[in-house]
């Protein structure tokens, strides 16, 4: 099992963290540029979200709207976003493309 690494993303001095648990990617940055400090951070971020997981509270954290929700609200929004600027075929091209 692979526990949490660390790691800098281009154009920034801050680290990163990363695990993988679960099937699931996480990852967090760190706020530092200091190495110690950063594996510190990592190894608390880390067991904390092992806790999480062993208690089954993470899988709620990851749920987020579905596209479903998400397009269901777009296609009752547009008409209001749009104002009058795009025609009916425009409505429908839309609704079959998110069904």
């Amino acid at each position: 099992m692979r526990q949490c690494g660390g790691y800098r993303r281009e154009n920034s001095g801050k680290w990163q963290c990363s695990t993988c648990l679960n099937g699931h990617n996480y990852r967090q940055s760190t706020k530092t540029d200091n190495l110690t400090l950063a594996q510190d951070f990592a190894k608390n971020w880390y067991l904390g979200l092992l806790g999480k997981s062993n208690a089954g509270l993470l899988e709620e954290e990851k749920k987020g709207k579905k596209f479903e929700e998400a397009a269901r609200q777009l296609l009752t929004e547009l008409p209001m976003l749009t104002a009058g600027q795009r025609s009916e075929r425009y409505f429908n091209d839309q609704k079959k493309r998110l069904e």
